[in-house]
């Protein structure tokens, strides 16, 4: 019931913003000259009214790689932060920067997750919001379900299959049947395809692969370039450079959905026209995604990736050009996005037309795997890894690295100052049942530790007097509190087993960790510290092989 419910909510959600964009952009497009101005102006006032709308976000504009990290990390969005982006990408999408919508639209059906958090898991409830948003608003229930899956939740399982599916369904029910919305793209009437013409596909999977990395480089590089001036500045220059671009070319505004209609149902423009447009495009989506715009890369990259596709489709003969269109589309925008199953079910739902199909999975699978070679990968992908989010590592390793080594170092251990003698730190490790002790200065700066067989065997021959800052081995063994749970892991595995410091940058003793064995580790607190009874049961223990 909860699945339906989310499916529902995200299908009218995503079905209303996208309406409500189209209306606010509507005022682009189409207009006589006397409004060339505000055509002008247009993106400049759009990128104002993001630099005022993100004073109230923390982070930056929340996207569905915020959506995404949410799910992997098993965490609700913050509901304000997420409504003030989606009003910020309606605003970058109505004042014409080259921005899309549908990313927003999932990230909204992800945010109304909020609502059902009694019922469904954080990443099951962002899944099934995603799942039904993408099923209304392109019409393609079966997409909408594996993009979740592939995208969001990174995983295919029978428990979330149920819910996803429910949800789609529902998502496409309202839209297609209560709403009677249009599909996405009309993609049919094809004839069938040769089987020789799978070499042209592949070669232009090869092509579109290389363009897809070149293309998530620049916007990312824009935006390292860009970082050191104000959101405010960065966004109405990119904004005047935009309106200047759709001056010259109008196609261009907003997604240019238009015009990715246009390319789809028939370019009837040459080469020449094709090639500026593509241009234009790209410096127009590169330029708004990397300052900053909030908005979108799914509806850009499908015109960029339509109109490569007229170009291979010109110049390869024995290509048709309408299928060169739909695989140059796909094959651009599925490395894009990271969802290679979906945009292969995507043709084969809009079109059903199987050999399409084919040809657009040759195109698919070979663009995915080149772009991944080149290093583009999925944008969401690298949008968390610019916020020092590494995703692909796993959800264990994600937390562990969110995890400090302070906030598990424990203060039940031996400490003594270095004027005190072996005999009485070996008095202290024998009361608190411990082998080991650490050795801090007068201003409690860690300089070494000791073990209890050492100080035993030094008070047997008559030297229980001696200082321990004679006695203190190298300090060579620690943890700075500041480091991530992750990074310790793999440095302590050189470590001996027993108490491992945790230090200060400044060298101050915190705290201890406990290493047991070759395998594994950290120990938060134990009633018990005695090396002969310590065991798994007393003490919670994370495990991990070096």
């Amino acid at each position: 019931m909860a699945a339906v419910v989310l499916g529902a909510a995200a299908s009218f959600v995503g079905v209303v913003f996208f309406e409500a964009a189209l209306i606010v952009n509507g005022f682009l497009v189409g207009r006589p000259p006397s409004f060339l101005r505000l055509i002008v102006l247009s993106p400049v006032m759009a990128g104002i009214c993001c630099a005022w709308l993100a004073k109230g976000i923390e982070g930056g504009f929340q996207g569905l790689a915020d959506t995404v990290l949410a799910a992997r990390c098993g965490r609700y969005l913050a509901l304000k932060d997420g409504l003030l982006s989606s009003l910020a990408a309606l605003a970058s999408f109505g004042g014409g920067a080259s921005v899309g919508l549908y990313g927003p639209i999932a990230h909204l059906g992800g945010l109304l997750s909020n609502f059902s958090k009694r019922v469904l898991a954080p990443d099951v409830g962002a899944a099934c919001g995603v799942a039904a948003a993408i099923a209304a608003v392109f019409n393609a229930p079966i997409t909408g379900l594996i993009f979740a899956q592939e995208v969001v939740l990174r995983r295919y399982s029978l428990r979330t299959f149920t819910p996803l599916a429910i949800s789609s369904v529902v998502g496409y029910a309202i839209s297609a049947g209560l709403l009677e919305r249009p599909a996405f793209l009309q993609i049919g009437g094809m004839a069938e395809i040769k089987p020789w013409t799978v070499l042209l596909f592949a070669l232009q999977g090869i092509l579109f692969g290389a363009v897809a990395a070149f293309y998530t480089h620049a916007i990312f590089a824009v935006n390292r370039l860009s970082s050191s001036v104000s959101l405010l500045w960065r966004l109405s220059i990119a904004g005047a450079i935009t309106g200047v671009l759709t001056l010259m070319t109008p196609q261009i505004a907003g997604s240019g959905r238009e015009l990715l209609v246009l390319t789809v149902y028939g370019f009837s423009g040459d080469w020449q026209t094709a090639t500026a447009l593509t241009g234009a495009k790209i410096a127009a989506t590169v330029l708004c995604l990397g300052v900053g715009f909030a908005g979108g890369i799914v509806s850009p990259t499908l015109v960029i990736g339509a109109l490569l596709g007229f170009l291979f489709g010109t110049f390869i003969e024995g290509v048709p050009i309408f299928v060169s269109v739909v695989c140059g589309m796909m094959a651009l925008t599925t490395p894009v996005i990271g969802a290679p199953l979906a945009g292969v079910l995507f043709v084969l739902e809009l079109s059903g037309n199987y050999s399409i199909s084919i040809a657009a999975a040759v195109s698919i699978a070979i663009s995915t795997y080149t772009a991944a070679r080149l290093g583009g990968g999925s944008f969401y992908d690298r949008q968390l890894q610019e916020q020092g989010v590494d995703i692909t590592v796993g959800k264990e390793m994600m937390l562990m690295k969110e995890q400090s080594v302070g906030a598990l170092a424990v203060g039940d251990f031996v400490s003594l100052p270095d004027t005190e003698t072996a005999k009485s730190a070996e008095c202290a490790m024998i009361e608190k049942q411990t082998d080991e002790c650490f050795i801090i200065d007068a201003d409690g700066r860690y300089i070494g530790s000791l073990r209890l067989p050492v100080a035993a065997h030094i008070a047997a021959v008559g030297k229980g007097d001696a200082l321990l800052a004679e006695l203190a081995e190298s300090p060579q063994e620690f943890l700075y509190a500041d480091e991530n749970l992750a990074a310790a892991m793999k440095k302590i595995a050189e470590f001996s087993d027993g108490w491992v410091a945790v230090l200060r940058r400044d060298g101050t003793l915190i705290g201890g960790l406990v290493k047991l064995s070759s395998c594994a580790l950290i120990l938060p607190p134990c009633k018990n510290y005695a090396m002969k009874t310590r065991t798994d049961k007393q003490c919670k223990t994370l495990w991990m092989s070096p």
